[in-house]
């Protein structure tokens, strides 16, 4: 089974990774890491958040050259109409309808598979060398450690986790008081039913 080295590049202490062997162009000619992509990373460094619809251009056309001053911000529209004039409507409909298929195929065929363990490998590696990691818990600020690098975790326990859910009023639905016929708010698996303690007292005399 055939397995791709990749190349480093590192910007602020953290690497980022390109297969030049790769059968796929994006990790062939951009550095990226964990879905992020260096020469977006450097762009937004130095002069803050991208705009939406807009493109990351290489000035040489050099993807492996992401120095500021080889970068420049361009809209969407100009950089596929000026730099992949190639990229037809018809290109376009010709990958939907039999290169993507193919792709879906490659990652589950030996090759595939051992690119991704090869590409997992060498993340793992880096993730031990800089371990154990240490963060602070959104909800009771305790420091907790982790044994590797994980993004999205923001809470030292599931009880914290659900305390933050709680708190969001994501699961918030509203109900209709049976006593006084008042709406309100609460957490869709609590079990209040009235709208007060008042009303649940009557609600509960009424039952007796």
């Amino acid at each position: 089974m055939r397995k791709y080295r990749g190349e480093v590049a590192e910007f602020l202490g953290v690497r980022y990774y390109r297969y030049p062997k790769s059968p796929w162009s994006s990790t062939r000619r951009y550095f990226q890491r964990q879905g992020k992509w260096l020469h977006r990373v450097v762009w937004e460094y130095y002069n803050g958040p991208i705009p939406p619809g807009h493109d990351i251009h290489h000035k040489d056309k050099n993807t492996t050259n992401n120095a500021i001053e080889n970068l420049e911000c361009v809209s969407r529209a100009e950089h596929l109409g000026n730099y992949h004039r190639d990229i037809t409507p018809e290109r376009i409909e010709l990958f939907k309808r039999f290169v993507r298929p193919k792709a879906a195929g490659w990652h589950h065929s030996p090759e595939g598979r051992a690119w991704h363990s090869e590409h997992a490998r060498e993340q793992w590696k880096e993730w031990k060398a800089r371990a154990p990691f240490e963060r602070e818990c959104q909800v009771c600020g305790k420091l907790y450690t982790l044994a590797c690098e994980r993004q999205g975790l923001r809470f030292c326990s599931a009880r914290c986790r659900t305390r933050a859910r709680y708190f969001s009023g994501v699961d918030n639905v509203e109900r209709t008081c049976p006593i006084c016929q008042a709406t309100f708010t609460v957490n869709r698996y609590a079990q209040k039913r009235c709208c007060s303690r008042s009303c649940g007292q009557r609600l509960r005399a009424s039952r007796k």
